[in-house]
């Protein structure tokens, strides 16, 4: 039997050669299907400049609904819709902003201290207890013996 080609966007397969996958490929379902699929991972950032770039479709506000779909290349986008986009874009934007804040050289430079500082009290506490990192000693499960390993793990 002959090689079968899998479109995971349209769910749809079909026999593989250059003529069906060149017209599948081309064809108005999957463009649809995988316009769709990019479109849920745009950041809202990217996705109010691309609705905001569009006019409003004629077709969708008088009727709510437009023939063309996914593929129109106007804004099918409401007023309450935008307000919730913008509101997400900016506080996708506060995120950002504190996380810059975050990695900052200062704050990098007091994150360092506070983990030198953590290691320190543990190196004092296994002092004080009598506890050394050399005093843990690795053994073997039961059942293995040293032939069994490879040369790098062999102790």
């Amino acid at each position: 039997m002959g090689k079968r080609f899998y479109c995971d966007y349209c769910d749809k397969s079909f026999p593989d050669n250059a003529t069906n996958r060149r017209a599948h490929l081309n064809g108005v379902q999957h463009q649809q299907a995988r316009r769709l699929h990019f479109d849920c991972y745009l950041a809202p950032p990217e996705k109010l400049i691309l609705e905001r770039a569009k006019k409003p479709c004629i077709g969708f506000v008088r009727t709510g609904e437009c023939s063309y779909g996914v593929l129109c290349k106007y804004s099918h986008m409401t007023p309450e819709m935008f307000h919730q986009l913008e509101q997400q874009a900016k506080a996708q934007a506060s995120d950002v902003l504190q996380l810059s804040y975050l990695s900052s050289e200062q704050n990098i430079e007091v994150l360092l201290q506070k983990l030198e500082s953590v290691v320190l009290k543990r190196r004092m506490e296994r002092e004080r207890f009598g506890s050394t990192s050399e005093s843990h000693s690795l053994a073997l499960p039961v059942g293995f013996e040293n032939a069994d390993l490879p040369p790098s793990l062999l102790l």
